[in-house]
């Protein structure tokens, strides 16, 4: 450790730690790999040694790659966007020409107010912040990360819904042995999935997989039983919008299934054959 890192260690009255100033960047690379969680990266500090200081973070290994050269770079990307490294500081973009175009980014660190973070700061460590202090995270996320974000949400919802309160009904009062319960919840997962399945298939189609479902559901089989013949089932022809729904789910129908004299009972039925430990 230099001089001017242990004056500014003990002053700050950090925790005790061991600690690295690699000269290149694969030296980083290996201390963090060997090290794992229990390794901190310092670049600016700004954020980290405070924390280490409240003890909100702890770390038993301080990785300095200020010393590291080549990681304070600006440039344009081949893509026409802009680059910047883990020690391009929050000062240097602010008065780097190619980064003003970006207004909703510049103006995120433009209205930092603190010449010391900006000067020590890097854009980098910024980002990885996972708190509100992190200044450029929602200027630099695309509005379509974002609308994606939300989507996902809307799937989450969609799916405790669906599970819980629409189409698959889960409830823990159908069943009340542990193992009847993981049974009954294993297969709600399982008609999740399908619902979910049937959901993308018909994403095209004016209908929701309840409603799909209901329709495909109204195709009743023609019992057949002819003499010396095996008993079948005859398969009607669907409506227009069931053969839709087969049609975008991939699915084709048989003329006729054989009869293998098995009853099936409905849900409604098994309320009352339910029986009750």
């Amino acid at each position: 450790m230099s001089r001017q890192a242990k004056v500014i260690m003990s002053s700050l009255k950090l925790p005790p730690f061991e600690y690295f100033e690699p000269a290149t960047a694969a030296d980083a690379a290996a201390l963090l790999l060997a090290y794992g969680d229990d390794a901190r990266v310092l670049a600016g500090g700004v954020d980290l040694l405070p924390r280490l200081r409240a003890g909100s973070v702890k770390a038993g290994y301080l990785v300095n790659v200020q010393r590291v050269t080549g990681l304070d770079y600006r440039r344009k990307s081949s893509d026409g966007g802009i680059e910047f490294g883990a020690m391009a500081t929050l000062h240097s973009l602010e008065r780097w020409e190619e980064f003003k175009a970006y207004r909703a980014p510049y103006d995120a660190v433009h209205q930092i107010t603190s010449v010391q973070t900006k000067y020590m700061g890097t854009a980098v460590g910024n980002l990885c912040v996972a708190t509100p202090a992190s200044d450029l995270a929602p200027a630099l996320a695309a509005a379509a990360s974002i609308h994606a974000r939300y989507k996902e949400l809307a799937e989450v919802e969609w799916a405790f819904r669906t599970m819980k309160t629409t189409l698959l009904e889960m409830r823990g009062m159908f069943v009340c042995k542990a193992a009847r319960t993981q049974a009954h919840v294993f297969i709600i997962l399982l008609a999740y999935l399908l619902a979910h399945e049937l959901r993308r298939c018909w994403q095209t189609v004016e209908v929701t997989v309840a409603e799909g479902v209901a329709e495909l559901a109204s195709l009743c089989t023609v019992s057949l039983d002819l003499p010396h013949r095996a008993p079948c089932h005859l398969i009607p022809t669907p409506r227009p919008l069931g053969q839709l729904l087969l049609d975008n789910a991939g699915v084709t129908l048989l003329d006729a299934i054989p009869h293998r004299g098995v009853t099936v009972d409905t849900r409604k039925k098994l309320v009352s054959e339910r029986k009750i430990f």
